[in-house]
């Protein structure tokens, strides 16, 4: 059995952005849902409201790579993805290891 593959995503949202936000991300999963095996969710941390954490798992890291070429190739993914930067503080930080992901705030 392989082991999933797993992206973790750490952003920051600006003041009143969440919602607009989650709308444009949900449209974006439509998008990549038939390219893309996914299961991706979105945390708020409690003592921060501006910062969260996505949480991306796919089944292996051949399925990341082959669906991203696929989803960039939709012409509807550049739209949604534009939303989404323009709902971020900052831009995402993809997390480099478990252990920065468990110390989330």
């Amino acid at each position: 059995m392989t082991r999933p593959f797993v992206r973790a995503y750490r952003y920051r949202l600006r003041p009143g952005a969440a919602e607009g936000c989650l709308t444009a991300w949900a449209r974006g999963q439509e998008i990549d849902a038939p390219h893309v095996p996914m299961t991706s969710l979105h945390y708020r941390s409690a003592e921060d409201p501006a910062a969260w954490l996505e949480p991306t798992v796919l089944p292996d890291e051949e399925s990341c790579r082959r669906g991203v070429e696929l989803v960039q190739a939709d012409p509807d993914h550049d739209a949604v993805w534009r939303e989404v930067e323009a709902a971020l503080a900052e831009p995402r930080v993809e997390s480099e290891s478990d252990k920065e992901v468990a110390r989330f705030p």
